[in-house]
């Protein structure tokens, strides 16, 4: 919470060791790993307790965001797809597709981009900043 990842990380390494099981832990451990961009450790912490809880999405999210960030886009795809379909908290999903939407346009892959633009809008319509972005992301786009 105070941007203090590697610190945070320290004590949620000690405390995995003692109780990997304990409810919460391995989701703000993936979240200090990808804070410190060690996005491949974040998914295979994510990956095994997305086993026990698929449809935490808060798990989901920081999967997602992990798999886009290191790259794997066809795999935040899925997974994206997978939480919108099993979480039933849905207040991540516009965020999750957003992210997935402007690394699609940075990359200028306008086919993906294409095929996640309506359901990014479905899940950004009553944000503002996102839509005005989204819009610009599709007048660059299409020039």
């Amino acid at each position: 919470g105070y941007n203090e990842c590697a610190k945070a990380l320290t004590y949620l390494e000690k405390a995995q060791k003692i109780d990997p099981k304990f409810k919460g832990l391995s989701v703000e451990l993936a979240f200090s790993y990808n804070c410190l961009s060690q996005f491949d450790k974040a998914i295979l912490v994510l990956q095994n307790t997305l086993e026990t809880n698929p449809t935490d999405a808060y798990i989901n999210k920081e999967l997602i965001y992990a798999q886009i960030k290191s790259g794997q886009l066809d795999k935040a795809s899925e997974s994206c797809k997978k939480a919108i379909a099993v979480c039933t908290d849905k207040s991540y999903n516009g965020e999750n597709c957003y992210n997935l939407l402007h690394t699609y346009y940075e990359k200028k892959d306008k086919k993906n981009f294409n095929l996640w633009l309506a359901e990014t809008k479905k899940w950004t319509a009553s944000n503002a900043s996102l839509t005005n972005s989204i819009k610009t992301m599709e007048e660059e786009l299409s020039k």
